[in-house]
């Protein structure tokens, strides 16, 4: 094999499993009035929110308080919170507060309100609803200035960010690309596949060179050099088609990581990795027939030294690249 074969089977290898570096954050705001210290939610908490809740005090905003949870699994993740959030016991704690949760498969992609010196009311759209139902707004009906932010297409609002003192002075958001979950692939099917073609690969292969070395010898005993010669192209064909496989593979994953097309990002990479398992089956089975032809123009064979023929290491080498591919198609 060509050391150029080597080399790009390296770098490809190398671009198709590093991480994205295209998830982009884009802040936008805050609107509102001047006053307060600053916050930015993104920086305390960056897993997925779940619900929102605001304390109001005679209808003014003293507090935003944001829950999260965890994209993966659905598990709480915490909260971040900004303002006059934790009021002495009263009226003003045992009323706290008013605000929603997020089904699974909801996010929120706008808010709207107005504002003067402070944020006086505060409406939040998702992709299913409008918050609060019906055409309120949290807060009060003052505020002299409209304020408006929609995520862009593919995107949701992930975090807020703003000004706060005793009251929720300014409001902004930061928006990200909106990842769906994926459906789980069973552990099971991930390593079903490969432990089936390992088990009849390894039985096909031992069966046939057992028989065709039990079979008459070719005589006089003749060279291999022709038989080894077309292993070793078949072993060379596999690396190129598995060179364009991972190609294709870091191609989708760059192309659909982290974006709403995740789900179909997973299954053209399942089909990936289902290539490369049929693939290698295939020339695994050539290489092993050439490998038992090879036996019967051996006088002899010592099968103590098996364990030295390059063609079984190659077979091993196309079976691990092929299950490695799989894998990371399963559980990307």
């Amino acid at each position: 094999m060509k050391s150029s074969y080597l080399k790009n089977l390296i770098l490809l290898s190398l671009l198709a499993f590093l991480q994205s570096i295209c998830f982009a954050q884009t802040y936008q705001g805050p609107s509102g009035g001047r006053e307060g210290n600053p916050f930015d939610h993104w920086n305390e908490n960056k897993a997925e929110i779940s619900g929102v809740s605001l304390l109001e005090d005679n209808s003014v905003i003293r507090c935003i308080y944001v829950r999260y949870r965890d994209p993966a699994t659905g598990a709480l993740a915490g909260h971040t919170q900004s303002g006059f959030c934790d009021p002495p016991p009263g009226p003003l704690s045992f009323n706290c507060c008013r605000g929603f949760n997020l089904d699974s498969d909801e996010y929120i992609i706008g808010i709207a309100g107005r504002y003067g010196a402070r944020v006086d009311s505060i409406r939040f759209f998702t992709n299913k609803r409008n918050l609060p139902e019906g055409n309120g707004f949290y807060g009060d009906s003052g505020g002299t200035v409209e304020y408006g932010y929609t995520a862009p297409s593919g995107q949701r609002i992930a975090a807020f960010t703003g000004r706060t003192s005793d009251n929720l002075d300014a409001i902004g958001v930061l928006y990200a690309p909106y990842v769906p979950r994926r459906r789980p692939q069973p552990a099971w099917l991930t390593a079903f596949l490969p432990i089936i073609l390992l088990l009849s690969l390894a039985g096909f292969t031992a069966r046939m060179w057992y028989r065709l070395n039990k079979v008459a010898k070719a005589q006089p005993p003749a060279s291999t050099e022709d038989l080894s010669k077309r292993i070793y192209q078949n072993f060379q064909f596999f690396i190129k088609i598995f060179l364009a496989l991972i190609g294709a593979f870091g191609y989708v994953k760059f192309k659909y990581a982290d974006t709403p097309q995740a789900q179909v990002g997973h299954e053209a990479l399942l089909m990936i990795g289902a290539i490369g398992l049929i693939t290698m089956t295939a020339i695994v089975i050539s290489v092993a027939s050439l490998q038992g032809w090879k036996l019967r123009r051996w006088a002899t064979v010592d099968w103590g030294l098996l364990w030295t023929w390059q063609e079984l290491y190659m077979m091993a080498a196309m079976y691990l690249l092929a299950t490695g591919l799989w894998i990371a198609g399963c559980t990307w």
